[in-house]
């Protein structure tokens, strides 16, 4: 059995991963909340007692893992904004950095060593596969990767970082392209899309699961072996709008360029070593025709 410890399971990936995990009956699966946590986003199955609240102190931290002892940490918390403010930048700095740094620190002052799995984004690697950040939000992901691969050489942390893109499935509030293309169908409403030749690369959330769940088997140390892609197909933009066309089975209304991008943008992300033993399973047309119903 496993102590398995989840931040960010809020999140649409933390949420589906969860109820994965939570199936199992097998493991004792424990959350991290905030205040701000909405409730209606966690999965269904947690015992009330296996949520743990964050006060932004390191004394909640100590509580939460003094009573979890975990043997298997998912970090998923995050927060993106794609430009920075004066009023975001603190809680972009407290959930993409320095919340995982206390997390570790109160690991190291526990003296517990476990499998950690990190999060990240493809946009850490804005030039030619170096961590070269695309916008603070990656930055910031950047600087607490590095700080995780210090902190799992002192404290002998078992850390594995999985490199995230686009996904899709059912029950997705994210505002991003494929549930607002998914509204603007159901409602008979235009699209306003960005350029037909940006590249994305999307998975089903059912495969990123599954590729969350097989992570927790590898125990690699070395930060230049730990870094994994969770990457599916990859269409440009145009492509992909032909594709829905061809399933809904009638032209969209399509305005490109309504939704600006900044003059430095990702046209074609970045991919590296793939998580290995880890293959897709739902291919984007099954997966679309299913979640555009």
């Amino acid at each position: 059995m496993e102590n398995i410890l989840i931040t960010g399971a809020s999140s649409f990936l933390g949420n589906r991963l969860s109820k994965a995990l939570l199936s199992t009956k097998t493991n004792q699966v424990h959350a991290i909340i905030r205040d701000q946590t909405l409730e209606t986003r966690l999965a269904d199955g947690f015992l009330k007692s296996n949520f743990h609240a964050y006060d932004g102190t390191l004394n909640s931290l100590r509580k939460t893992i003094d009573h979890v002892q975990p043997t298997l940490i998912y970090n998923l918390s995050s927060l993106y904004m794609r430009d920075t403010s004066s009023e975001n930048i603190e809680a972009m700095v407290e959930s993409n950095f320095l919340f995982g740094l206390k997390l570790l620190e109160v690991l190291k002052e526990k003296n517990i060593k476990c499998n950690f799995i990190n999060f990240g984004t493809y946009s850490q690697y804005f030039s030619e596969g170096d961590n070269y950040s695309f916008n603070m939000y990656s930055g910031l992901k950047n600087s607490f990767t590095e700080a995780l691969n210090l902190y799992s050489e002192d404290i002998g942390l078992n850390n594995t970082n999985l490199i995230l893109y686009d996904s899709y499935g059912p029950g997705d509030w994210r505002p991003k392209l494929l549930p607002l293309v998914r509204q603007a169908i159901l409602q008979n409403n235009r699209i306003s899309l960005s350029e037909p030749d940006i590249i994305i690369d999307i998975t089903h959330i059912d495969d990123v699961v599954n590729a969350c769940i097989l992570a927790k088997e590898k125990q690699i140390l070395t930060a230049s072996e730990n870094v994994f892609c969770v990457s599916g197909e990859r269409y440009k933009i145009s492509q992909l709008m032909e594709l829905i066309e061809k399933i809904v089975g009638k032209k969209l209304a399509l305005k490109w360029g309504e939704y600006s991008l900044p003059d430095k943008k990702i046209k074609d992300p970045w991919i590296g070593n793939k998580l290995p033993g880890w293959t897709r399973k739902i291919d984007l047309e099954e997966g679309l025709r299913s979640y555009l119903q």
